[in-house]
């Protein structure tokens, strides 16, 4: 049962619960984190980086801190039938932020999982003062802060030097709440070394009679010549509530590949940050987001390029329903001895209903001066033109209509690598669009 609770009183009843609950961290980085959170507070609209992203959800829900000791393993049954489970993976189970231990052992030479909390004190330090949270900022960011403090787990995943995994690594994120709504804080650390290659899943899940929020937090670290595709798949339910935030270090001459595909879920905000450390460096980013009822999406982007001869792009595109709100803010840095970068970033947007919104905010910040550097966005309606071209060749407007939306959302999908996955998106986007 929902109890509306203030702003505040959400966040005090977190902290109160902060000495109940065994960290990751030093108990001096934990206790730092918690400082931070709650010297920021709660975002409000009036937060610019939140101004068009209510979280009101938080005090209707009055979500809980769930223990390791009260997860409820049993809904891992729940997703044997789901068409993601018959896709060829490797697969890792995240349930309510706490990882499945007997499936962390990985069958692909080159490859180690393990949970931070089981390594021994010299591996854990090391990969503490090498990797964990070292290149996230705190400030500013309380639900990066909050995960910091709270997060009971974290997978590790070490791809070795010039490994290359054949089968692609899925991480399945299982949210559970019942009886109570519940928060969670999972925590993913992904370490490509030099001249690696991989694919990384994450997909997301809810189960349960009650809202979950997943409150995560993953860091990807790509190595000198290292290759890594990431897809992260948001397909859920209206008791899914997800704040994601995604930080990316990239070394010389590599490549990363991201592409978001968000097909349901009440609420939704993703932040990504690629730190473009090193020349020679690509960088991509891309999403498609579907949204309808009162649905929110919103990605926040940022593209770092801290060295010269680099090249990353953006590309993002939403289809909104109903009465859905969708955000876009990506932000083009780059520093002063970052020359002869090229960068570029596009965001459109189509709207089928007179009560959805969409706010975008494409941003350059440029402090070289050999740089290419391209920004854009639209909104609005389908186009009549097309329309038109396709119904004057004997096919019908809903028909076509249709063509025209699975064609914006492909062109996005087309760009995951997996066959199966991808296979599996097209279809599930068209079924989507009939619906």
């Amino acid at each position: 049962m929902s109890t509306n609770i203030s702003t505040s009183e959400f966040k005090n009843k977190l902290i109160n619960q902060f000495d109940s609950l065994n960290g990751l961290s030093a108990e001096s980085n934990r206790r730092d984190a918690l400082a931070q959170f709650d010297s920021y507070g709660i975002p409000t609209l009036k937060h610019e980086h939140w101004k068009y992203t209510g979280l009101t959800f938080l005090n209707k829900h009055n979500f809980d801190i769930i223990k390791k000791s009260e997860v409820d393993y049993s809904v891992l049954e729940q997703f044997a039938n789901h068409p993601l489970n018959f896709i060829e993976t490797e697969k890792i189970f995240i349930v309510n932020g706490f990882s499945v231990s007997s499936n962390l052992k990985s069958m692909q030479s080159g490859v180690t999982i393990s949970r931070l909390s089981d390594l021994d004190e010299a591996q854990k330090s090391q990969l503490v003062s090498d990797f964990y949270s070292q290149s996230i900022k705190l400030e500013n960011n309380p639900f990066v802060a909050l995960n910091t403090a709270f997060a009971q787990d974290c997978i590790v995943i070490k791809i070795a030097q010039n490994t290359i995994v054949e089968t692609p690594l899925q991480i399945v994120y299982m949210n559970f709440a019942s009886p109570n709504a519940i928060i969670n804080n999972p925590r993913l650390l992904v370490i490509a070394e030099e001249g690696s290659q991989a694919t990384v899943i994450e997909s997301v899940h809810t189960y349960g009679t009650n809202p979950s929020l997943k409150n995560s937090v993953s860091e990807y670290y790509i190595g000198n010549k290292a290759s890594l595709e990431h897809y992260r798949i948001q397909d859920d339910s209206e008791l899914s509530h997800t704040i994601d935030f995604t930080q990316v270090n990239q070394e010389s001459d590599s490549h990363y590949h991201n592409v978001n595909v968000s097909l349901g879920g009440q609420f939704n905000r993703n932040n990504i940050h690629t730190l473009l450390n090193g020349e020679n460096i690509e960088s991509n980013l891309s999403g498609v987001f579907i949204t309808s009822g009162n649905e929110l999406f919103d990605i926040h982007s940022l593209a770092d390029h801290a060295f010269p001869n680099c090249v990353s792009n953006e590309n993002y595109k939403g289809i909104l329903l109903g009465n859905s709100t969708g955000i876009f803010n990506g932000k083009i840095l780059v520093r002063k001895d970052a020359q002869k970068t090229n960068a570029y970033q596009s965001n459109k947007n189509v709207l089928l209903s007179d009560t959805a919104s969409i706010y975008t905010k494409p941003e350059l910040e440029i402090y070289a001066d050999d740089v290419k550097c391209s920004h854009g966005a639209t909104s609005g309606a389908l186009d009549e033109i097309s329309i038109f071209y396709l119904v004057s060749r004997g096919i019908g407007r809903k028909k076509a209509e249709a063509m025209i939306l699975n064609a914006i959302a492909d062109d996005i999908i087309d760009l995951i690598k997996h066959e199966p996955l991808r296979l599996h998106l097209i279809e599930r986007v068209e079924n989507k669009l009939n619906q």
